[in-house]
């Protein structure tokens, strides 16, 4: 069954139908808001808040193949709000991250590389934690949610040639950080970060 057809329906009440969006989502929900707020209860927390703002508000949204779009851009404006109602410093947790390679092919899974690929995430993961929040929501949603530069620019409320500015600036500052340590990366067709 479709996603639209289960928003329909969450829509007219059913609440086996808004559940199977709640499974469908919850994990990326989650991601988002653990990756921006770098803490486990608070984005439980953010989750619940999301969902049940989804559940209250879904019959006000009119369009609706803009659900992802529309979900994604309450996770992030509930975490900014919480982040700045804690004064928190948004990090980046570097487990549970698997977005990120080096290129280095399959010969990087091996054993004895499990400590260079630890490295490799740690360094990355400090470079991503030194960027302003807008830079690290813009890198999750476009690297981690696989959104396309369209949904983030909704989700974020700017412009995609804000979104692609985003983008390269964050890419531009890590290839700088990694080739002062030594590290390569390869950027593809300008977009990948691989």
């Amino acid at each position: 069954m479709g996603e639209e057809i289960y928003i329909e329906r969450a829509r007219n009440g059913d609440k086996e139908a808004f559940i199977q969006l709640f499974e469908c989502y919850k994990q990326k929900v989650f991601r988002t808001a653990f990756i921006i707020l770098k803490d486990r209860q608070l984005a439980e927390d953010v989750v619940q808040d999301a969902f049940l703002q989804v559940y209250l508000k879904l019959g006000e949204l009119n369009d609706l193949g803009a659900f992802k779009i529309w979900l994604y851009r309450i996770t992030v404006n509930h975490c900014y709000s919480l982040s700045k109602k804690l004064k928190k410093i948004l990090t980046v947790e570097i487990s549970g991250l698997d977005f990120l390679n080096t290129g280095a092919g399959e010969d990087f899974d091996i054993p004895d590389n499990i400590v260079l690929r630890k490295e490799f995430r740690q360094t990355v993961f400090q470079i991503i934690n030194s960027l302003p929040a807008k830079y690290k929501t813009v890198l999750t949603l476009y690297y981690y949610i696989d959104s396309s530069l369209k949904d983030i620019s909704q989700i974020v409320k700017c412009s995609e040639a804000a979104v692609k500015s985003r983008l390269f600036y964050s890419r531009k500052i890590m290839k700088k950080t990694l080739t002062s340590q030594g590290i390569k990366l390869n950027f593809h067709d300008g977009e990948g970060l691989y």
